[in-house]
């Protein structure tokens, strides 16, 4: 996916795209880049830290009623922050979660870097909701607390 950051598919994107589809590589132009982008991160706030913190993959987690509402409640404070920025508009998050549990049993990229002793990303997709939050005047008490337990097991553990 390519866009212009501040919007739209100019020139240089069409040369992105070109150029990988060339090198026989998928890609694509995406007018809304930064919506897209937030919405990926939005995603793995909640998959990603509820997965490790459970030790479960995508379809058990989001079949247990307690581990889905927690995703849900990670989703939507990650949701509100790209809000008060004006990355995205109204989303629907029982839907993402929805059809993100039509991945089955995968296990989460944080799940994994767990199970094979790597640092897990808490920063980049936590710790960047956090400080965004902060930046804009949400709250994210629920995204706090992730990352605390999270940055526990990845100082303990590792």
């Amino acid at each position: 996916m390519f866009g212009d950051p501040g919007g739209g598919c100019g020139d240089r994107t069409a040369e992105l795209v070109q150029l990988f589809e060339r090198a026989g590589l998928a890609a694509e132009a995406d007018s809304e880049i930064r919506q897209t982008v937030w919405l990926k991160l939005v995603n793995n706030v909640g998959l990603n830290a509820v997965s490790v913190l459970r030790n479960m993959t995508i379809k058990p987690m989001l079949e247990d009623e307690q581990a889905r509402e927690e995703v849900a409640r990670l989703m939507t404070e990650a949701l509100r922050v790209g809000q008060a920025m004006g990355v995205v508009g109204k989303v629907d998050v029982e839907a993402r979660i929805a059809y993100a549990a039509r991945l089955d049993n995968v296990k989460t990229s944080m799940l994994q870097d767990l199970e094979h002793g790597r640092s897990l990303e808490i920063d980049p997709i936590l710790g960047a909701v956090c400080e965004l939050g902060e930046r804009y005047g949400v709250e994210t008490p629920e995204v706090r607390k992730a990352y605390a337990a999270l940055e526990r097991l990845n100082t303990t553990d590792l």
